[in-house]
Formats: structure tokens, C-alpha cells, sequence
């Protein structure tokens, strides 16, 4: 097969996946050939893992899987994680006396499991319904103390997060890998992690050249992947400071963007 690309990741929200957060019957059947033509398939997402599977079962294989924005990656659902790097507990206390002191909706990721320190009905329709996750009340998080957290995620309105990102960047950019993934969400890692190196990682085990990679996203959690690949491609609804990124920007998720490309590139090989 005359096809350019040995391993293809994709970025879920606002990427793959319609606006409802659906996958559609395009776009699976797109994936779905490409996995049939030989070629190797990953979705990259902020999400926690368990958030990631519904998708993952509908593809009909199992795809690996880089989730939580890097932090943790899988060969496959079934796998036991071949890479998983969390943010240490004494920094993740940072995280937690900063986010009370501000009274900040705070989200605490550790082994696979989504604790918050306020479950209400806007957190609940972000989360619940968005992501299929479940929500932990740990109130003050004083259990979580001397923990790892995978993640952890502060949401708020996108004018607040801005003013939240540059502090939080003053505060422990030095420490933490501080990123975005949507307006009303400031997520902190740790500070060698990033969905570019989740990645790599995934690359090395697999012994897939860089060159031989392409990737799809759009937003600023997606950077670092993008940068890594051999073809970087990027849909219309994404950010224009990422877009600068593409080789290849293609139609909006409404539009099937990604299936669009694969179908081209599959008629093509």
C-alpha cells in the first residue's frame, strides 16, 4: 500500500469528534479503514482515559491511546499503561492550596478516577454530559494530600481562565506544564508533559519514525503534538495560533474536517 503514514493520532474534542461530542457513522467509517488498510491508529485527548473508551469501542479495534494530555499512554483499553507520569504530591498541594485560597473549581485526576472540590449543574453539564466522566466530591481534598495526580484542572468563564493562566504561569511555570484545551479549562502536569511527548513515547515503543506520523487537532494542548509529527493537519474551527502550525488545515469538525482528509488520503494510496 502507497500510503505516507505508518501511525495517525487524533485529537478528539472539537477535532474528531461533531460538536455534541459525538462520533459520526463518517468519521468512524473513515478511521475504521484506515485501521483495515494497516496503518496504525491513536487517540490523543485531555480526557481521562475512562473518557476516552466510549469512542475508542465504537472504532471496532483498539486503538492506543494517549490520554490526559500526554500524561498517561496505552498500547491499547485492554493494556496496562506503558507510560504514565503524573504531577508529584508536594506540587499537587500547591495546585490545591492555590485553587481554595481563590475558591476555584478544581478537578484532582489519580489512577484513573476524577475527584472535584464542588459537583453543581454547571460542573455536572461540562463534565458528566461532555465527557461521560464521573464526578468524586472530595470537598477540600485533604484525603487526596500526599497523592500523585495524573492531572488536575481548574474551570472557570474564558475571561477568568486568562487571568488564571498568566498567575498560574508566574506561579509554577517553572514547575508544571500549564496548558488549555478548551477556553473555560487551565490544566497543570507535570512539568515534562505534553501530548508531544505521550506521543514520542508511544513512537519509541512502536519504532514508528516521526516522519512517518501525522496528527490532527486544534487546540493549544495539541501543540506540542502537532510540532512532532511528519503532518500536521488542523481543522477550520481550530485556533489560528495553531492553525500557524499546519501543513494541511481542512473543513471544521460540524463539517467531518478529519474524515474528509482521510478519505482523500485513502483514495489516494
Amino acid at each position: 500500500m502507497n500510503f505516507p503514514y505508518q501511525l495517525v493520532a487524533f485529537d478528539l474534542d472539537d477535532t474528531l469528534l461533531l460538536p455534541s461530542g459525538e462520533l459520526s457513522a463518517r468519521s468512524r467509517a473513515a478511521v475504521q479503514q484506515l485501521h483495515e488498510r494497516g496503518v496504525l491508529v491513536a487517540l490523543a485527548s485531555g480526557r481521562m482515559l475512562t473518557s476516552m473508551l466510549p469512542t475508542a469501542e465504537l472504532l471496532g479495534f483498539e486503538p492506543a491511546l494517549v490520554s490526559f494530555n500526554g500524561a498517561q499512554v496505552n498500547l491499547s483499553p485492554s493494556q496496562s499503561p506503558l507510560f504514565h507520569c503524573p504531577v508529584p504530591p508536594a506540587l499537587a498541594e500547591r495546585i490545591i492550596d492555590y485553587a481554595r485560597q481563590r475558591d476555584l473549581h478544581l478537578h484532582f485526576y489519580h489512577d484513573n478516577r476524577l475527584y472535584s472540590n464542588r459537583v453543581d449543574d454547571w460542573q455536572a453539564r461540562l463534565y458528566h454530559e461532555h465527557t461521560g466522566a464521573h464526578l468524586e466530591l472530595a470537598t477540600d481534598f485533604d484525603r487526596l494530600r500526599g497523592l500523585p495526580a495524573t492531572k488536575m484542572l481548574i474551570a472557570d468563564g474564558p475571561e477568568r481562565i486568562e487571568v488564571l493562566l498568566s498567575e498560574c504561569k508566574e506561579l509554577f511555570g517553572a514547575e508544571l506544564t500549564i496548558t488549555r484545551s478548551k477556553p473555560i479549562y487551565l490544566e497543570f502536569l507535570h512539568p515534562t508533559v505534553n501530548k508531544g511527548e505521550g506521543f514520542r513515547a508511544l513512537c519509541r515503543h512502536l519504532k514508528v519514525p516521526l516522519h512517518a506520523t501525522a496528527a490532527f487537532g486544534d487546540a493549544y494542548n495539541d501543540r506540542e503534538m502537532l510540532s512532532a509529527v511528519g503532518m500536521a493537519v488542523v481543522v477550520e474551527n481550530g485556533i489560528d495560533e495553531i492553525k500557524a502550525l499546519a501543513g494541511r488545515i481542512c473543513a471544521s469538525n460540524e463539517e467531518d474536517g478529519v474524515a474528509q482528509v482521510l478519505e482523500e488520503w485513502l483514495g489516494a494510496a
